[in-house]
């Protein structure tokens, strides 16, 4: 969102409205059901969730009536900043690493993270019966998708990962799974559909609300597709197992959708099946939308408020032939 108007009229770009760090790292927390997150920070780490939790996702788990909340905080304030709490933070994953607990993630608020405190050395020395994994602390170098990507990356190093790879298998890194409600259950059946039309068998999507174990899956993908928002968790993931790596886009609108599956079927030796593929799903969506463009799109700007990652498969010219009806390119600004 843009910022007030100057006085000739124009929009003032030098402010926008974006999401923080450590929210993006609670969405992925969100999206592994028995992962705890210990945040070394004041009691506002807390209040952060609930922006998610009965707000954003009616499914989310992040908050519990049995009192295991996921999310955990050690108690830093301003008088305790400076000094060791490094006991505190090893007690808070000790409860953390409780037997519901796939695994347990630590991460920092700006405040508590600048004072030096070695978090690499508290998780490679904490006494738990789970994994215990940094997710670093960059609130004052990234905002919601990094700290999302971030976590994923995190989860990925530290994920032991065996070669199990089977040759029409497929995984997908980098699912913005921003909650568990029906659209976005919807969107994971959908990934699951074009995979299939493909002739392969997508074996694991991270994340997609699986559990900690459940994301040792992606051992068997022989292909794994990078998506924008799990880059380098990708690579990392890629590089233990020696699966192929695709990078793509993310799968909407018409024309993302289509250089989504032409990539996947290029890099799986599908291009005849991908072909065929893409003319099925443009000549159903066709059929679907056809009617509307005229009433809804013809000599109308759209303007786009969301991810940043989705605006490369939404914006462009709508100019297919299975659209009969005479179309005009979009202008389309976020």
């Amino acid at each position: 969102m843009d910022g007030p108007a100057d006085r000739s009229g124009a929009l003032a770009h030098g402010k926008r409205h974006n999401l923080p760090y450590l929210m993006g790292v609670y969405l992925a927390v969100n999206a592994i059901e028995d992962v705890w997150l210990v945040v070394d920070g004041p009691d506002c780490a807390h209040f952060k969730g609930q922006f998610i939790s009965g707000r954003h996702d009616w499914t989310s788990t992040l908050f519990r009536t049995d009192g295991r909340h996921r999310i955990l905080f050690t108690g830093t304030n301003a008088r305790n900043v400076s000094w060791n709490r490094e006991p505190e933070v090893e007690e808070a994953i000790s409860r953390a690493a409780h037997e519901q607990a796939g695994a347990v993630l630590l991460t920092s608020m700006p405040m508590c993270g600048i004072t030096g405190v070695q978090y690499d050395r508290i998780v490679a020395g904490a006494d738990a019966s789970r994994p215990v994994v940094e997710v670093p602390g960059r609130s004052l170098r990234g905002d919601w998708l990094d700290g999302y990507a971030e976590t994923l990356a995190s989860v990925a190093r530290t994920k032991q990962l065996g070669d199990r790879r089977e040759k029409d298998a497929v995984a997908v890194v980098g699912h913005m799974m921003d909650r568990g409600e029906g659209d976005q259950r919807g969107n994971l059946v959908e990934l699951e559909r074009m995979i299939g039309g493909l002739g392969l068998t997508l074996v694991s999507v991270w994340p997609s609300g699986t559990s900690w174990s459940g994301l040792d899956q992606i051992s068997r993908a022989g292909l794994i597709v990078s998506m924008p928002s799990g880059r380098e968790a990708a690579r990392i993931v890629a590089g233990k197992t020696g699966a192929e790596l695709v990078e793509t886009g993310v799968p909407i609108g018409l024309e993302g959708t289509r250089r989504w599956i032409e990539r996947i079927a290029d890099a799986s030796g599908r291009q005849q099946r991908g072909r065929e593929l893409v003319d099925e799903e443009l000549g159903r969506a066709a059929r679907r939308i056809g009617r509307t463009i005229p009433f809804y799109f013809l000599g109308r700007s759209a303007h786009l408020i969301c991810d940043p990652h989705l605006v490369g498969g939404l914006a462009g010219p709508v100019s297919y032939t299975h659209l009969t009806l005479p179309t005009r390119s979009w202008q389309c600004s976020s």
